[in-house]
């Protein structure tokens, strides 16, 4: 019975979703790069769909950098717009795809921009959705409301046998800030999700439907102290994840302090876990007065597991725009406590470290040196292939450079390029990605894009290449592209051997200003079997 009321609560969420007046604004920081994505970190998505363009501005003109592909509860997973090259600590706005910007500055007016909707070039399937009319309901009191509901559904049909699937994914956000003119807010992130013949499990234990993100209530007496209560990740602290339990900081002239204790969700369902306690401490330094942006931070943090200690580790993270064209960004991670021979040693011990130089030189171009030796990160909602995941792993390690250039006004060429060699490798890892890309050819008004990666490591070898369309038809109300890929990589020691030919077809219409039509067609030949994705969601703003 309990279970089914939980089910029930979910249900009048997504309905009392369809009458709350919203709009949402969001501004984020490219964290890093990889041969075929940009992933940029918010302090939550709330109100972030795939299909949403990121842009910059320059020179006071906005220019779109990238369009989301996928997206956890704090950080999207990006393709290039026009091959325009992203770079680490770069700050972005969203776009809606009707052209509304999503920015984190309140507005003066509840308005909506009349702008002419982004067009979508992208080497890899982006799954468009839309969250036009996000309008702010500002009351006199200064109340702010924000929010957003979807439903997607993703069939896949194959021809191996038993491994047919229907999946229904439901998403709810709600934002209310200073609520009725008080100085308490709140916010909730979630989603629900079941799959055919899967229902006993939700049954069993509600948490392997229900995902929880956020949720929290903010106090702020003043201008200076901020509390929050519940769960909710710092953005001062993102690499914690979300935190279960109370977080407060106190500002203070160019310093920023704070302190939280509370729990990690469960690793298995999310749900949460008070086994798995943690607390800590952070100093952020951010010059109010400083001719070059810069923000440093530093953080030391326990973690326990049923009261033993399961982590402990402190970490650093500085940005800085050290002139017009040059930017620098670094963090590193020091693990303070470890077992060697059944013994507790203090001693630090370094495990993570990433450092990226970038330059840009006016409209013509621009260029990144990084080098990463972090861990592998997992995203819980970020869905990929087999092939995808290998990819992501060696494009994301090492020396990593990355060159853009726009030789013509429309007409864009992209390299970008790895290498890793590791002390337990066989042999160095290499990557190479070459792309192309035209933007609106004259008369037809269509979009080519076109690449290849080459890729050896020590346990994998191949290549692939793709090339793809795009267009605007209705005044901009259906967005439609159409693309080809073709992989062939070899494992080493094997005689397994991946190949693929993959054609996808998307489309997306805007019925109204609030409500949009998604949907996705991929068809994936690998020589065994004929398999079938179709994606369809639709979206409404509100």
């Amino acid at each position: 019975m309990l279970k089914k009321q939980w089910v029930s609560v979910i249900f009048f969420l997504l309905v009392f979703q369809m009458v709350v007046q919203a709009q949402f604004e969001k501004t984020g920081s490219v964290t890093y790069i990889t041969s075929q994505h940009v992933y940029v970190r918010f302090d939550n998505t709330l109100g972030i769909s795939p299909g949403d363009t990121l842009y910059t501005s320059e020179n006071g003109k906005v220019i779109p950098v990238c369009v989301v592909k996928s997206l956890s509860s704090v950080s999207c997973s990006c393709t290039p717009v026009k091959g325009y090259q992203a770079t680490v600590g770069m700050k972005f706005s969203v776009k809606s795809k009707n052209g509304n910007a999503i920015s984190n500055k309140k507005p003066e007016k509840a308005e909506i921009p009349a702008e002419k909707p982004m067009e979508v070039n992208n080497t890899e399937k982006v799954i468009l959705n839309d969250t036009t009319g996000l309008t702010a309901a500002r009351n006199k009191t200064g109340q702010v409301v924000k929010g957003r509901v979807s439903i997607t559904s993703y069939s896949v049909i194959t021809g191996a046998e038993g491994l047919n699937a229907q999946r229904m994914k439901y998403n709810f956000s709600l934002s209310v800030k200073n609520i009725a003119d008080s100085k308490f807010s709140a916010e909730t992130q979630l989603s629900f999700s079941h799959r055919n013949g899967q229902w006993n499990d939700i049954q069993d234990n509600i948490f392997n439907g229900l995902k929880i993100y956020s949720l929290a209530a903010v106090y702020e007496p003043g201008n200076n102290l901020t509390i929050k209560i519940g769960r909710k990740i710092n953005p001062k602290v993102a690499n914690l994840g979300a935190v279960d339990g109370i977080q407060a900081e106190y500002k203070f002239g160019s310093f920023t302090t704070g302190i939280l204790a509370g729990s990690r969700p469960d690793y298995t369902d999310y749900s949460f876990n008070a086994e798995l306690f943690q607390y800590g401490a952070f100093l952020n330094y951010s010059p109010v007065r400083s001719k070059s942006r810069q923000n440093t931070s530093i953080a030391f943090v326990q973690q326990n597991n049923a009261g033993k200690v399961d982590r402990r580790f402190t970490y650093l993270q500085h940005n800085q725009q050290i002139s017009r064209d040059f930017g620098f960004f670094g963090s590193a991670e020091f693990d303070l406590y470890r077992i060697d021979s059944q013994e507790n040693s203090l001693s630090p011990e370094f495990t993570n470290l990433y450092l990226s130089l970038r330059y840009r030189y006016k409209s013509l171009g621009s260029a990144s040196l990084a080098y990463s030796s972090r861990k592998n990160i997992i995203y819980y909602e970020t869905y990929k292939n087999f092939l995808d995941q290998l990819l992501d792993q060696e494009t994301s390690q090492g020396f990593l450079l990355n060159i853009n250039l726009m030789p013509l006004k429309r007409f864009t060429v992209g390299l970008q390029g790895g290498y890793r060699n590791r002390t337990n490798d066989i042999k160095p890892s290499e990557n190479i990605n070459i792309y192309l890309n035209y933007s609106e050819i004259p008369f037809v008004k269509v979009s080519v894009s076109a690449g290849g990666l080459y890729i050896v490591t020590p346990y994998l070898q191949g290549a692939s290449a793709y090339a793809g369309l795009s267009k605007l038809f209705l005044k901009g109300k259906l967005n439609t592209s159409l693309s080809y890929k073709f992989s062939n990589y070899n494992f080493s020691g094997t005689d397994f051997t991946q190949m693929q030919h993959s054609g996808e077809l998307s489309a997306q219409y805007r019925f109204a200003r609030k409500i949009s039509l998604s949907i996705f067609y991929e068809a994936l030949y690998d020589y065994r079997f004929l398999n079938h994705r179709v994606f369809a969601q639709i979206s409404k703003a509100i």
